[in-house]
């Protein structure tokens, strides 16, 4: 790929594969890379925590969650079932998220939107 800041979304997946192979610091600078692109395309803030939880970055990952908040991002409806981010549903960071994006944990099942049961 050329242009990783051309297709985000392509970008993203590359990082996933990087990461994947132990290529980490080819991960960090594309990540970079990423985050300079500014308003040259949407660049998923959902996505951009996955990979930053994936390299070990906490605090990072928390705050593109955020942003991804702030953003409203659809892909936040997938948070309680993530199994990239199932590692993170014991810290209160990620329940207080969980509750403000409206998804409730219920004892047997993975996950409710709005605490309605279906």
């Amino acid at each position: 790929m050329e242009d990783p800041e051309a297709e985000p979304f392509v970008a993203v997946e590359l990082l996933a594969e990087q990461r994947g192979r132990g290529m980490t610091a080819e991960a960090t600078a594309l990540l970079r890379r990423l985050e300079g692109a500014g308003g040259r395309g949407y660049v998923p803030s959902y996505e951009i925590a996955k990979v930053y939880d994936a390299l070990g970055r906490r605090e990072e990952t928390f705050q593109w969650l955020e942003r991804a908040m702030d953003q409203r991002s659809h892909s936040l409806v997938f948070l309680a079932v993530d199994p990239q981010l199932a590692h993170l549903r014991g810290d209160p960071r990620f329940v207080r998220l969980r509750k403000r994006v409206g998804l409730e944990e219920r004892v047997g099942e993975h996950a409710a939107v709005g605490g309605r049961s279906g």
